[in-house]
């Protein structure tokens, strides 16, 4: 047997990272993907585009670790290589730009985060035309950053509608990533006040969800979740706290109870419990919420100043006004609240 090339190691580097990086592991995956870096810098491999296919692959295990300035090294190097080799009208060059996008959004740049998916959507309407599934999905992207970090819902809610038009087309009315859709539409009706709207959405949602993932899936829960939160906003609380003891329910059980996301259904069990006016269930969940959290988030994250800012409330519906200042001096400054409200569920 022969002896066997070094550049031909870094493709089977870059699959066994590649695997690493689907489950989770990101250690792993990099150190895979940084032995491949090392042979590529040799000099020994000078295959551009799989160089920058690597490069793509640590811009995302950088992002998943929560590098952000060492994901988006990585991520203007394959676009600078996609650039050079490919041109600029390219749809490695829209995947690129969609990449850079979101890593801004992490950063907090989110002027450049548009600018970034409004580049690939442009690319991808041009190369695949404007029902392709890619279009959809930097119809999304842009909602979400238009949504979540500019504020302009109605904009939004406009490119939401037409990924979800293009969905439907392209993938039947029963695909889960259609009731994405549905779930990212009933958010942003939401927030403007329509919560009639964002109940049909989040229904439609549930009932995909349920026929395709089973009544077991965190995405049902999170469904369960959504739609406690807008019957809390139409007045039925008896029907919020069902749809949100389902959505702690499955959750305790598929990820744990020291999870965050059980904070989250604690929190909200709690708000609704206090709406019903049994400030004992009330106080019980949000204190949950609040040892989760604090453990989780650490003792000076926003979510915490949450915990504390609803027991604040529930003590002061006790009487109890010294326990209820202890906690409300512990809460947020209005541009931490303004973060945390950004921090809310939206699929991409």
């Amino acid at each position: 047997m022969g002896v066997i090339p070094l550049q031909d190691y870094p493709n089977d580097l870059l699959i066994l990272g590649n695997m690493c990086l689907n489950h989770c592991e990101y250690v792993a995956a990099m150190t895979y993907f940084e032995v491949a870096l090392k042979i590529i810098h040799s000099g020994d491999a000078n295959d551009a585009l799989g160089k920058a296919k690597l490069y793509l692959l640590v811009g995302t295990t950088h992002k998943c670790k929560g590098n952000f300035e060492q994901a988006k090294n990585y991520h203007k190097h394959a676009l600078d290589i996609h650039l050079k080799q490919l041109g600029p009208e390219h749809v490695y060059v829209a995947a690129s730009y969609n990449n850079l996008g979101t890593v801004y959004s992490d950063l907090g740049d989110f002027q450049k985060e548009k600018e970034n998916h409004a580049r690939a959507l442009d690319i991808y309407l041009k190369q695949l035309g404007p029902e392709h599934v890619d279009v959809a999905a930097s119809y999304n992207n842009l909602a979400w950053v238009l949504y979540s970090d500019l504020g302009d819902f109605q904009q939004a809610k406009y490119y939401l509608a037409r990924a979800l038009d293009i969905r439907l087309k392209q993938l039947g009315p029963e695909h889960v990533v259609v009731a994405d859709s549905y779930n990212n539409l009933g958010t942003v009706y939401s927030d403007l006040g329509y919560f009639q709207q964002a109940k049909d959405n989040y229904v439609r949602a549930l009932n995909i969800r349920l026929k395709q993932l089973g009544p077991e899936h965190v995405d049902v829960s999170a469904s369960y979740n959504n739609l406690g939160t807008v019957y809390s906003d139409l007045g039925d609380f008896h029907k919020a706290k069902d749809y949100h003891a389902r959505a702690l329910d499955i959750r305790v059980k598929q990820l744990g109870p020291k999870h965050i996301d059980i904070a989250s259904s604690y929190n909200n069990l709690g708000t609704v419990y206090r709406n019903l006016s049994d400030l004992q269930k009330a106080k019980h969940n949000h204190v949950r919420a609040l040892d989760i959290r604090v453990k989780q988030l650490g003792p000076e994250h926003v979510g915490v100043a949450a915990s504390y800012n609803n027991l604040g409330t529930v003590y002061s519906d006790f009487g109890c006004f010294q326990k209820a200042k202890e906690n409300y001096t512990r809460a947020p400054s209005e541009t931490a609240w303004i973060r945390a409200w950004k921090c809310r569920i939206f699929l991409q």
